[in-house]
């Protein structure tokens, strides 16, 4: 394994895989493809997310919803709207400082909203709906 000057362990050397996970000091975190981290463990707030990366990856996930919306025939239209106001409700929770309760609503977005997310690389929002969301 690597390891930066900040003491953070990265993914071995010549290794290429979408996830690594580690137990670090009692805490599983895991680094993803595209060098997003994020701690594992449920109900943490974790100041290792960088919220600001997080809430431009909300908002990038939001519009191609909004446009997938337009786009398609109604058949989603229920989906997309629940997903954009949860979407909406987990940014307003960051900006309020509440990131435990942000991440919980973005672990609960599901696998249609984890395909878009991946599809556009939103990486640290894939991160938190694979791993905390669908525990996979």
């Amino acid at each position: 394994m690597t390891e930066d000057s900040a003491g953070l362990v990265g993914l071995p050397k010549g290794i290429k895989q979408n996830f690594y996970s580690e137990n670090i000091n009692g805490a599983v975190v895991g680094i993803m493809a595209g060098g997003s981290i994020i701690n594992l463990n449920n109900g943490e707030n974790d100041g290792r997310i960088d919220t600001a990366a997080l809430m431009g990856e909300l908002t990038k996930l939001k519009e191609r919803l909004l446009k997938t919306r337009k786009e398609e025939d109604g058949a989603n239209e229920d989906y997309i709207d629940i997903t954009v106001g949860e979407i909406s409700k987990a940014r307003k929770l960051l900006n309020e400082g509440k990131k435990p309760d942000a991440l919980r609503i973005i672990a609960s977005l599901g696998k249609k909203a984890l395909n878009m997310a991946q599809e556009i690389s939103c990486n640290i929002v894939a991160d938190i709906i694979v791993k905390k969301g669908l525990g996979l």
